[in-house]
C-alpha cells in the first residue's frame, strides 16, 4: 500500500507528464485502486475497480464515490455512515489495513473486498484526500488455490527421485573405498536429504492450507515415542558438533538420572513426530555451539515436550511472528540456514488439530526453549 501511495502522493505538485505516468502505473496494477478528491470525488479509477465494481472508468470519474462504491453489510443492507470505511478514516484519522468488507457492484452482485485505506498526504492532519486499494478476496483465495495446488503437485512428484537418489548414494558409499570420494558422497548425502526436507515441508504446508491432512488419532505413550526418536535426533545433532541430551526426570531443572513416569496422550502419532521433528530441526539449524536437550515432564492434567538449544535466541519482536508462513527471525541469514520458513507454521497447525499448543520462551543471545504442551490421558 505504501508503495502505491507514495506514486500520488501531493500529485498537484507533479507536472502534467508525471502525473499521466502515475495513473498509467494505477491501471497496470491488478488490484482496484482509487483516489478520491477532497469533496469525496473520484479523481483516479482505475480498470482493477471497473473490473470489480461493474463501474466502467469513464463512468465513474467525477462522481461522488457513494455512487459508485456501494457498502453492504452481511444481510445485504447499505453500511451506515457510522461504518463506511471512508467516512470513519477522516474521522479517526487512522489508516484502514486488509480489512473485510462487503461492495454491491453494479449488478447487484455482492464481493467481499480486502481494502487497504488512508490519506494521501497523511502530514497533513486537515486533508481529505484519501486513497483506496481494493482486492476481490474470492480471485486471492482462487490464486492461493492454484498456487497450492502446484506446490503439492510439483513437491510429491519430487519425492520419487529424491529419494531414489538418496538411496543411489548410499550404495556408492557402502561400494566406495577412496576417501576422498567418500567425502563428496557424504556431501552430496546430506544436500540431498535438505533437498528431500524442503519438499516435504513445501507438501505439507501446502496439505495444512488445503485441509487434507488426515488427523487419526490414538493413545500415545509419549515416553515411547520420544525414545524411538531419540537415535536419529542425537546422530544429527552430533554431526553438528553439538551435544545432545534427553531428560525424561520428572523436574526438568534436575539433572539427576531419576525414573520418569509414563506419560499418555491422544493424538495423531504422525503429527506428534512431525512436530517435535520440526523444534528439533529448528533448534539444531539456529544453535551453533552448545547442546541441545529434548525433555518431557507432566503435571496431573497436562504433558510437556519441550526443545531447548543454546542458540542465537530470538528478539521479543520476533515472537508473535513466529508461527505464520514463511516468515524467518533473520532474513540475512536465510541462505545460511536454508529451510522454507514453513517448519513452525506446520508444527503449530498441527499441534493446533491434536489440541495441543506451542508456547516459545526465548532471549536474544540466550538460546530458546518450546515447549508442547498436551493434555494428558489419564490412566
Amino acid at each position: 500500500m505504501s508503495g502505491i501511495k507514495s506514486i500520488f502522493r501531493f500529485r498537484k505538485a507533479l507536472d502534467i507528464d508525471t502525473e499521466n505516468e502515475a495513473n498509467l502505473i494505477a491501471q497496470s496494477v491488478n488490484e482496484g485502486i482509487v483516489i478520491l478528491d477532497k469533496k469525496g470525488t473520484i479523481s483516479l479509477y482505475n480498470e482493477g475497480m471497473a473490473q470489480l465494481t461493474g463501474w466502467a472508468r469513464e463512468d465513474s470519474m467525477g462522481l461522488l464515490y457513494k455512487s459508485v462504491l456501494k457498502f453492504v453489510d452481511k444481510n445485504n443492507q447499505p453500511l451506515t455512515d457510522i461504518l463506511n470505511p471512508f467516512v470513519t478514516i477522516l474521522k479517526d484519522g487512522k489508516d484502514i489495513i486488509s480489512a473485510d468488507y462487503i461492495i454491491a457492484r453494479k449488478d447487484n452482485v455482492n464481493i467481499p473486498i480486502k481494502l487497504s485505506l488512508s490519506k494521501l498526504n497523511p502530514d497533513i492532519k486537515s486533508s481529505k484526500e484519501l486513497i483506496g486499494v481494493f482486492r476481490d478476496v474470492n480471485t486471492a483465495q482462487k490464486i492461493d488455490k492454484e498456487r497450492s495446488d502446484f506446490i503439492s503437485t510439483a513437491s510429491h512428484e519430487m519425492r520419487t527421485p529424491i529419494a531414489s537418489i538418496e538411496g543411489f548414494i548410499s550404495l556408492a558409499l557402502l561400494e566406495n573405498k577412496n576417501v576422498k570420494v567418500e567425502g563428496y558422497l557424504n556431501k552430496a548425502h546430506e544436500q540431498i536429504q535438505k533437498l528431500g526436507k524442503l519438499f516435504e515441508d513445501l507438501l505439507t504446508g501446502a496439505q495444512v492450507d488445503e485441509g487434507a491432512i488426515e488427523y487419526n488419532p490414538i493413545e500415545i505413550n509419549l515416553n515411547e515415542l520420544i525414545l524411538s526418536l531419540v537415535p536419529n535426533f542425537k546422530r544429527q545433532i552430533e554431526e553438528r558438533g553439538l551435544q545432545f541430551e534427553l531428560n525424561m526426570s520428572n523436574d526438568s531443572r534436575s539433572r539427576e538420572k531419576t525414573v520418569s513416569p509414563i506419560y499418555y496422550i491422544k493424538a495423531d502419532p504422525k503429527h506428534v513426530t512431525i512436530i517435535i521433528n520440526q523444534l528439533v530441526s529448528n533448534a539444531m539449524v539456529y544453535t551453533y555451539s552448545g547442546w541441545v536437550i529434548i525433555g518431557l515432564r507432566g503435571t496431573k492434567d497436562s504433558v510437556e515436550v519441550y526443545i531447548q538449544d543454546t542458540g542465537k535466541g530470538i528478539d521479543k519482536v520476533d515472537i508473535p511472528h513466529l508461527f505464520q508462513k514463511f516468515y524467518r527471525v533473520d532474513n540475512s541469514k536465510t541462505r545460511d540456514n536454508g529451510g522454507t520458513g514453513l517448519g513452525l507454521f506446520i508444527a503449530k497447525s498441527l499441534a493446533d488439530m491434536n489440541n495441543a499448543k506451542i508456547v516459545p520462551v526465548s532471549t536474544l543471545g540466550q538460546g530458546s526453549v518450546f515447549y508442547v504442551i498436551f493434555p494428558r490421558l489419564k490412566k
